[in-house]
Order: structure tokens, then C-alpha cells, then sequence
């Protein structure tokens, strides 16, 4: 009987911690959502919106396994609202980089004296107007020497005002240049990998052929892709394919000319020697080979992708299109090592 009795006392104890582990960590994830640091507004609506479905979900755990589940989805949203804060900031900062060399040309600009120089103008070409009329030779030169003094010193500041203007309208083209690269990048760029699309890759292709330049190009294959696509969400099949373009680029450079040749399938235009070509396959075969983790609606999901890869090499000034024909004969060889 007591065994029984200590045994219920055991089971009560239990449950009292997990309900205390579950409030402490629904209180958490809601304290982070109420205190969040609010950059962007739109960004921070999604993260509360995130954090309330993870709040919910924590307190619903009734499994070690469902603390674990939430533990990892907080810590991503967190980190993902991190990286997003960051780039945030550098946009700012780097816009306040151009509005401070604005003003550090305005303050350049303004006169000590407080006097405008347009109206120190008009005074001291009255000056030279008064000289004219008098007779006086010393007092003549001393207006002379005076106006022209003063004249030079408006001339400085007018050249001071004008350079507030160049600078200015440097800002703002600077402005509307990355604005154009932003639009013009949007026009090459796949929306779902993040990565260039085909037509940018082909243009790309047909001006190192034209050149008649050595390179390879390095074909990766998702081969599992299709399937993992069939039993996920696009949210997640996303942000796996963003994830495997960020990684590939941590080992390619960010100027690496990757891009999305297929639904399932990634090339990479490599202008180096073959074997620095095949290393970079191995390499990304077995680097971008493994689960990617991403947040869908403020939850941790997981994704396995598997990648195959060979590549594909053009000696200098060989024909084109045999070039060509063997790129498209590759990709259809390595579809067929493993079944989809």
C-alpha cells in the first residue's frame, strides 16, 4: 500500500514538472515574441506569427521527443530572424554611409560668417560701383583688393554648394544603380533556389564558346528531388533548394557562376583546369549531400537531398556544338546512375 501511495506521489510529482516545463517554455517563446526588436515590420509580424504556433505547440508537449521538436524550431526561428535582422542593418548602414557624406558636404558648405554669399555679392559689387564714383586712388585699390577678397571667398562657397549638389546627386544615382542591378538580377535569378536560371547560364555558356576559352561545367543532380517534391510542402522544398545554393556558394565563392539548369538539376560554369573542376564535384557531391533544416510557419522541418554530380570539360577553341551535344548527353547519363 505504501508502495502504491509513493508511487502516485511519483506520477503527481512528474506531472506537476512537466506542466511547469511546458508553461516555462510556452512563457519564453512568448516573452521573445512580445520583446522582439522591431526593424522591419513585416518581418517582425511573421516571427510573432511563428512564435504563437510554436507557443501552442509547446504547450501541447507531452513527449520528450515534442520538447526537442520545439527547442530546435525556436532556436531556428531565432536565427533565421537574426540573419534577416543583420542584413537589415548593413542596407542601413550603408545608406547611412551616403547620407552622411551628404551632410558632411552641406556642413563643408555653409558659410562661417552666417552671411549668404548671393547678398555678399550684390554688397561688394556696390562696393566696386562706389569706388567708381570717387576719386580717392588709395581708397579705390583698398575697395579693389577688399571686393575681390570677399568676391573669392563666395566664389569658394557657391563651389562648396555645388559640390553638395554633386554629391547628392551621386547618392541618388548610386541609389538607382542598385536598385537596377536589384531588378536586373531579379530578371536572371530562379525565385525558388535563388540561384541564376537557365537563360542566364546559357548566355553565359555561349559567350565563353564564342570566345573559344577552355572550361568545365559541373553538373549536379538532385536524385532524389522529385520524390522529396511529391511528399512536401513548396515552402519547404524552397528553402532546402536556398539552403544547397547558400552552401554550394560557401564552397564555390560568391561570384560562381551556379545556376538551376533543370527542375532537378544544377550547373556550375567553372573556368579553371579539369581537375580543379572534378575536385569541385567530389567536393559538392559530398557537402550538399544531407538534410536541410528550415523553418516552415515558425516549425523545424527536415529535407534529405541527394546529389550526384560529373563534369563535363571543353578544350580550347573545339567545336561548339559538340560541346553542347555532350552537355545534354551527360546530364541524361547521370539521371540514369541512380532511379528517381
Amino acid at each position: 500500500m505504501v508502495s502504491i501511495l509513493k508511487s502516485v506521489n511519483e506520477l503527481e510529482e512528474l506531472a506537476r514538472l512537466q506542466a511547469q516545463a511546458k508553461s516555462s517554455y510556452a512563457m519564453a517563446i512568448r516573452s521573445a515574441a512580445e520583446y522582439a526588436v522591431e526593424l522591419d515590420s513585416v518581418q517582425a509580424a511573421e516571427l510573432r506569427q511563428h512564435l504563437e504556433t510554436l507557443q501552442k505547440a509547446a504547450e501541447n508537449a507531452h513527449q520528450a521527443e515534442d520538447f526537442r521538436a520545439v527547442e530546435s524550431s525556436f532556436r531556428g526561428e531565432l536565427r533565421d530572424y537574426r540573419d534577416r535582422a543583420q542584413d537589415w542593418l548593413a542596407r542601413m548602414r550603408s545608406e547611412m554611409q551616403g547620407t552622411a557624406q551628404a551632410l558632411q558636404s552641406l556642413a563643408d558648405g555653409l558659410s562661417s560668417s552666417g552671411t549668404g554669399y548671393e547678398q555678399q555679392l550684390n554688397v561688394d559689387l556696390q562696393a566696386l560701383r562706389n569706388a567708381a564714383d570717387g576719386s580717392n586712388l588709395a581708397q579705390i585699390r583698398a575697395t579693389i583688393k577688399s571686393a575681390v577678397a570677399s568676391i573669392a571667398l563666395s566664389l569658394d562657397q557657391m563651389q562648396r554648394a555645388n559640390r553638395l549638389t554633386v554629391a547628392q546627386l551621386h547618392d541618388e544615382i548610386r541609389l538607382l544603380h542598385r536598385e537596377m542591378d536589384n531588378e536586373r538580377k531579379a530578371l536572371f535569378t530562379d525565385p525558388a533556389s535563388g540561384a541564376w536560371n537557365r537563360e542566364k547560364i546559357n548566355s553565359r555558356l555561349e559567350e565563353i564558346l564564342e570566345r573559344g576559352d577552355a572550361f568545365c561545367v559541373v553538373v549536379a543532380w538532385l536524385s532524389n528531388f522529385k520524390r522529396a517534391k511529391g511528399k512536401s510542402s513548396q515552402a519547404l522544398i524552397e528553402g532546402a533548394l536556398k539552403a544547397l545554393v547558400k552552401r554550394a556558394h560557401g564552397i564555390l565563392g560568391r561570384d560562381a557562376m551556379l545556376g538551376r539548369w533543370d527542375e532537378d538539376e544544377f550547373v556550375v560554369i567553372v573556368e579553371a583546369v579539369t581537375a580543379r573542376a572534378i575536385a569541385l564535384s567530389t567536393e559538392l557531391s559530398q557537402q550538399l549531400s544531407l538534410r536541410y533544416v528550415v523553418q516552415v510557419d515558425g516549425v523545424s522541418c527536415q529535407l534529405p537531398l541527394r546529389v550526384n554530380t560529373t563534369v563535363v570539360d571543353r578544350s580550347r577553341d573545339s567545336d561548339a556544338a559538340q560541346f553542347r551535344e555532350r552537355l545534354k548527353q551527360v546530364s541524361v547519363a547521370l539521371r540514369g546512375e541512380l532511379p528517381n
